[in-house]
């Protein structure tokens, strides 16, 4: 665009730097846009990861205390076997 007769050079360069300046800041604002995404995503992955660990962690728990109770029946069958075969050959 021309400057037109009206309009001196020093206002002519002060137009395009704001029009500049409006083109650098709608850029950012994009760039800001697209990191804050990348966050929200990020966070989401971060959540999905921790539940998998805790989900995890209680079916380890689970099995553990699972075995603990197997091993207590056993021992206590175990135990009435070894006493009624005690008490059979006695």
């Amino acid at each position: 665009m021309t400057p037109s007769a009206s309009t001196c050079y020093g206002h002519q360069e002060l137009r395009d730097m704001v029009i500049e300046l409006k083109a650098d800041v709608k850029h950012i604002d994009k760039k800001i846009s697209e990191l804050v995404e990348i966050a929200r995503e990020n966070s989401l992955r971060i959540d999905s990861l921790e539940q998998y660990r805790s989900e995890e962690v209680g079916r380890a728990k689970g099995v553990a205390s699972t075995a603990t109770v197997v091993s207590v029946v056993i021992s206590v069958v175990v135990s009435v076997v070894a006493v009624i075969v005690g008490a059979i050959f006695t």
